[in-house]
């Protein structure tokens, strides 16, 4: 009876646990959520996120929540055809934007393969409406020799 009952609380404590880790509320009133894009297909892939995090490089996650209003995001797109040598095509681009606290965010982009760009904008996850410039960038294989100094020039202007 008693192993029931510890056995219950525990798988209780777990389900618990699991639902808060996917939930996707906010940390703060004054804040809002900005999704990263990730779409790994068989053949290709295309990652989008947001480069720059308290001023240094920072590696792709799922979403990060910043604080509401005026924002310049330094966003890297990657696109990385498999099975093919080289490295990835890849552009960074500066979008500009008012971020409302309370809402969540998400990256969109468009690639036109025959000229070789891509074009990169956020989006309102309610209703798809763009909150930022839409850049576009030629796509190029990543640099060689990307030092700490460049990695900061990136992002200079991110007030992420």
């Amino acid at each position: 009876m008693r192993s029931t009952q510890l056995v219950q609380g525990v798988l209780s404590a777990a389900f618990l646990v699991g639902l808060t880790a996917c939930s996707s509320s906010l940390a703060d009133n004054n804040q809002f959520k900005l999704r990263n894009f990730q779409d790994k297909s068989i053949q290709a892939s295309h990652i989008i996120y947001n480069y720059c995090y308290r001023g240094r490089e920072t590696d792709f996650v799922t979403a990060r929540d910043f604080e509401a209003g005026e924002q310049t995001v330094v966003a890297r797109y990657a696109f990385i055809k498999k099975y093919v040598p080289g490295g990835p095509l890849e552009q960074f681009f500066k979008l500009k934007g008012n971020f409302e606290p309370g809402n969540i965010y998400e990256f969109r982009y468009s690639r036109d393969s025959d000229a070789g760009t891509a074009t990169v904008w956020i989006v309102d996850a309610a209703n798809e409406q763009a909150v930022t410039n839409k850049a576009t960038g030629k796509l190029v294989t990543e640099e060689v020799v990307d030092t700490p100094a460049r990695q900061k020039a990136r992002c200079d202007d991110s007030t992420l």
